[in-house]
């Protein structure tokens, strides 16, 4: 049987809340996936959680690789590169799964869902040792046109992307430290609509060591340099058709 999902993993210096991280991946009660851990030379002790994780008898593979520092989109590109599931999910080390079920029920929204490309649920966020939801279902009919005017309602904390769809656009911009995201839906959005559904898939943690929450101006810089890619390309991709149509037949 293939693996149906590969679960993607970046760390650096992330024994803080690691385990947690972790310990939410091996509860899960669905089981055909990897877990594959991109880990940039932590000198804490990151190392020893995950060795002692994978020395763990586990129903499901882990791959751990590491890498020099060069950013988590670098990282999360490694992650593609190194995958054999149908489907990928990225989750931080210091994010984690929202119950034991949040794989399963992903499976039974994309079991059947040939077409597929993209799956995208709601975001949980952790404030405070509380679980805040964000329900992105109801704008569900808006969530393409807000993208397009520079607003995100999606994180890819709760985004399950088919493997081959990431490769073919080349992964995440590692030119982008904020905003990769973003970046990535904008490049995905118009050939590759989302299914959105109302469920919860992971939770993302709110606090003090979240690089884009401490740089509001990095954030809104590279909004801006996703936004003018995007239509410097659907110019680039009008103008080419407006030439190939004015040639006309050879």
């Amino acid at each position: 049987m293939s693996t149906f999902f590969t679960i993607v993993t970046a760390t650096y210096n992330s024994q803080q809340h690691l385990q947690e991280c972790l310990n939410s991946v091996a509860s899960q009660n669905y089981t055909n996936f990897e877990h594959i851990i991109i880990d940039a030379y932590s000198k804490d002790n990151t190392k020893a959680i995950l060795r002692a994780y994978k020395n763990k008898t586990r129903k499901y593979p882990i791959k751990i690789f590491q890498y020099p520092p060069k950013g988590i989109s670098d990282a999360f590109n490694k992650g593609i590169k190194h995958a054999s599931g149908k489907y990928i999910l990225f989750l931080n080390s210091d994010d984690f799964l929202y119950n034991t079920s949040s794989l399963q029920r992903a499976f039974k929204h994309l079991k059947n869902s040939h077409n597929t490309n993209w799956l995208q649920g709601n975001s949980a966020l952790l404030v405070k040792s509380q679980i805040k939801h964000v329900n992105t279902y109801r704008f569900r009919v808006l969530t393409k046109h807000l993208l397009k005017i520079g607003i995100s309602l999606f994180n890819h904390q709760n985004s399950f992307v088919k493997t081959t769809v990431l490769r073919k656009i080349g992964g995440f911009n590692t030119d982008l430290r904020y905003s990769m995201d973003y970046d990535l839906w904008l490049r995905l959005i118009d050939n590759h609509s989302p299914k959105i559904v109302n469920e919860y898939f992971t939770v993302f943690r709110v606090w003090e060591n979240n690089t884009a929450l401490n740089a509001p101006t990095g954030i809104f810089m590279d909004h801006i340099k996703a936004l003018k890619s995007y239509y410097l390309n659907k110019l680039k991709r009008l103008n080419s058709s407006v030439t190939h149509f004015a040639r006309g037949p050879l």
